[in-house]
This record gives C-alpha cells, structure tokens and sequence, in this order.
C-alpha cells in the first residue's frame, strides 16, 4: 500500500510541477489570433428608411424585419423612433413653383 501511495505522490507532484513549469518556460505559448470581420456596418439613409419603413407595413413583425437584415431588434426600434420623431417635428421641404 505504501509503494502505491509513494507512486501516486510522485504522479501528483510530477504533473504539477510540469503544469507550472510550463506556465513559466513559456511551452504551448504558440498563440491564434482570429480577425473578426467589421463589427459595425454603415447604412444609406435609403437602406435605414426601408428597413424602417418594412416595420410599418400591416401585418410585419419586427423580429422578423430584423433577422433579414441582419440587425437587432432595438437597433431597429432606436432607428424608428429617431425617423418617426423627424417626421412628425412638422418641417417639410417645400418647392415654391411660380
């Protein structure tokens, strides 16, 4: 019994020292750098309004809209807050035609 406790001992000690001993040699320390593709993507005014203007089609669902597009739900909302509120300021681009 005692031999097989000295064995366990030193495979115990022996694993520990070789996980510290490479934390501090460095081994294993080939690293992988992944590069995301562009988090954030810019939108036309054109493409921002038709989105928005999908949500406000009888029947459409949000969620929906948004999954197509590859945006998220309150990227959305925040977008047609921010379109319905400049609609509704009351300031129309007027052309005086004599």
């Amino acid at each position: 019994m005692t031999n097989d406790t000295n064995m366990a001992a030193e495979l115990v000690s022996d694993v520990y020292e070789a996980r510290k001993g490479s934390v501090r040699r460095g081994a294993g320390s080939a690293m992988e750098v992944r590069v995301r593709t562009v988090r954030r993507r810019s939108w036309s005014a054109e493409d921002k309004l038709r989105i928005v203007s999908e949500t406000l089609a009888p029947g459409a669902v949000a969620k929906v809209v948004a999954d197509r597009h590859g945006i998220g739900t309150g990227l959305l909302f925040t977008r047609r807050r921010e379109m319905l509120a400049t609609a509704m300021s009351g300031f129309a681009p007027v052309a005086v035609m004599p």
